[in-house]
């Protein structure tokens, strides 16, 4: 039967008592430890991620004789990860970057995100482009409305707001024809 126990670094003495012979506790420590000296991150760089930290206990503090006692700890990691001009501190080590880009025509999208000043020539001109034909079309309805406004006789006007806009939807009001006598 198979049994998967996890326990904290500074507890390896303990786990390696009640599982592993005597005679080999020590070489497999070694090995274990050796694993997490340093780490590798997302650029193939080594961390160090855990030391060995030795320490006197004060006899007066123990009632008794002085006692070194080895500890393994891990340090205060902190990893940089590089975003554009900004460098971000991580803490602990950065194992995988996952980079996606989302592409849109949308000028507030890529503001939201951060990105509004990032768009290159190409998408830029495209926007400008999008925009002045979204601006010219809106000019030609303000001068087609100012135009049929600009006609007295109702019914004309409504035959000609209905050859400029044609039929709006199926609704009885378009054809109520208005006779004025």
């Amino acid at each position: 039967m198979e049994t998967l126990r996890v326990v904290d670094v500074e507890d390896i003495d303990m786990l390696l008592d009640e599982v592993i012979e005597k005679s080999k506790i020590e070489e497999v420590k070694g090995r274990i430890l050796r694993e997490y000296l340093s780490i590798l991150n997302y650029k193939n760089d080594f961390i160090p991620f855990i030391e060995q930290q030795n320490v006197t206990i004060d006899p007066e503090k123990i009632f008794g004789e002085s006692e070194e006692k080895t500890f393994w700890r891990k340090t205060n990691v902190v990893d940089k990860y590089n975003l554009g001009n900004i460098t971000l501190d991580i803490p602990g080590v950065i194992l995988q970057v996952q980079t996606n880009i989302l592409r849109t025509q949308s000028l507030v999208a890529d503001a939201i995100l951060g990105q509004g000043e990032a768009l290159d020539i190409f998408n830029a001109r495209a926007q400008d482009a999008i925009s002045i034909r979204e601006n010219i079309t809106n000019l030609e309805t303000i001068q087609q409305l100012e135009v049929i406004n600009s006609i007295d006789d109702s019914n004309v006007k409504a035959e000609m707001y209905k050859k400029v806009f044609e039929d709006c939807c199926n609704c009885p009001c378009q054809h109520i024809t208005i006779n004025k006598q």
